[in-house]
């Protein structure tokens, strides 16, 4: 579950369920304290990969 306080989540998610299943293309662009996951942040960002 993603932090309360961190909406980068919800418009990952929101850009991905617009995605054509067939050809769908999508980047982000994010500042560089994104990189840095641990915890159920970590879990969370390997599975939407």
């Amino acid at each position: 579950m993603p932090p309360v306080s961190n909406a980068n989540y919800a418009w990952i998610l929101h850009m991905i369920s617009k995605l054509d299943a067939s050809k769908g293309i999508v980047g982000f662009l994010s500042a560089n304290g994104a990189l840095n996951a641990v915890g159920n942040e970590g879990v969370l960002r390997k599975e939407i990969l």
